[in-house]
């Protein structure tokens, strides 16, 4: 009976002596696990800031009856708000979209013959 190489690999999973041959590597052109995982957390993290910000776009610009004008400037402003709890947007940011929520709802009621 032979027994399997533990400098390959046994049954597809990689041995211990190819993982560190990996990591050599990696370190041989500057990279680190860690490194590597950072770049990929900002990766995920901006595909997530991205997602949010298209979402908060596409409720702004939806086009809604006079009886849910205020509706939607409060999901606008609770959508915001997430982001900003989650780090996905910055305050700057987070006052911006609460100035073109609050600038939509305001032009919104002077259409409707509200204030103005």
């Amino acid at each position: 009976m032979t027994r399997p190489s533990l400098i390959f690999s046994i049954r597809g999973v990689p041995s211990p002596l190819v993982a560190w041959r990996d990591v050599a590597l990696n370190a041989a052109v500057g990279l680190t696990s860690t490194s590597i995982d950072h770049e990929v957390e900002a990766a995920m993290r901006e595909a997530q800031r991205r997602l949010a910000m298209t979402a908060w776009r596409k409720l702004f610009t939806l086009a809604v009856n006079e009886t849910r004008v205020e509706d939607k400037y409060f999901m606008l402003l609770k959508r915001a708000d997430e982001m900003e709890r989650a780090n996905l947007i910055t305050s700057e940011e987070w006052r911006k979209l609460v100035q073109q929520a609050g600038t939509s709802l305001a032009s919104t009621a002077e259409c409707m013959g509200g204030a103005g």
